[in-house]
Formats: C-alpha cells, sequence, structure tokens
C-alpha cells in the first residue's frame, strides 16, 4: 500500500518543523511565551518554516502540541 505523495510531504514538513522545538524552547527561556511572539521572534530571525514562509502564531501552536 502506498501514502498519496500529499501525505508523505505533509510527514516531511511536519518532521522539520519538530526539528525547531529546541530554538522555540530558547526563546521561550528568554521570555517570549506568546505564540504570536513566539511567531514573530523566528520570523525575525530569519528562520522559515519547513515550506519557506512566514511563521504564524497558530504554526508555531500546532508544532508545539504535536511535540508533546
Amino acid at each position: 500500500m502506498y501514502l498519496p505523495l500529499n501525505y508523505a510531504i505533509q510527514q516531511y514538513e511536519g518532521e522539520i518543523q519538530i526539528q525547531k522545538i529546541p530554538i522555540i524552547k530558547e526563546l521561550q527561556s528568554q521570555g517570549i511565551t506568546s505564540y504570536k511572539s513566539l511567531a514573530n521572534a523566528l520570523n525575525v530571525r530569519g528562520i522559515p518554516t519547513a515550506n519557506k514562509r512566514q511563521w504564524h502564531g497558530t504554526t508555531v501552536k500546532n508544532i508545539i502540541k504535536r511535540s508533546m
């Protein structure tokens, strides 16, 4: 059984996003705690999402939820 390519791409992007968790934790230790503020900090630092786009609070929230 083969999974749809679209599913494989989503899984790959999810794994790349999870790799950003140490950066997010570092920002949180610096007092940046809201999802929106974390997204802004990642954007200011030039850290792209898996699909090379801007961060949004929802994106950060989803990554943190997936990492638990």
